[in-house]
């Protein structure tokens, strides 16, 4: 939680939730079971590639957007974004997150049911 805080102190509130979107969409995905049909061994490259690849694209694309971008600014917070993305899954995976992520995703596929059958 340490880095996320620093984060927030050095990146901003943008920057830091975006490194915390990937984890989320990394969550998203792994309900949606999107990764059965790949080997359990080989699916924490492709979690990491996932999470880590969004929040860099998504960074670069948000300090692009605000005039700030800058090469070597990016890569550092490439690191930063590492290290959120690991806390944050870490936390993910062993606190009841996982399960209140769960039960968010069931009530938000209900209300999206609900709406086409209307």
């Amino acid at each position: 939680m340490e880095q996320i805080i620093t984060s927030l102190a050095t990146y901003g509130w943008q920057l830091t939730l975006i490194a915390l979107l990937g984890v989320i969409i990394l969550g998203i995905l792994k309900y949606s079971n999107a990764f059965s049909k790949i080997d359990k061994e080989k699916r924490k490259p492709i979690y990491f590639g996932i999470s880590l690849g969004f929040s860099v694209i998504s960074a670069a694309i948000y300090l692009l957007a605000i005039k700030q971008f800058d090469m070597n600014y990016l890569l550092v917070f490439t690191a930063t974004i590492y290290a959120i993305n690991q806390t944050m899954y870490a936390v993910y995976e062993t606190t009841s997150l996982r399960d209140l992520m769960s039960k968010v995703g069931i009530f938000l596929k209900n209300k999206l049911l609900k709406s086409k059958n209307k």
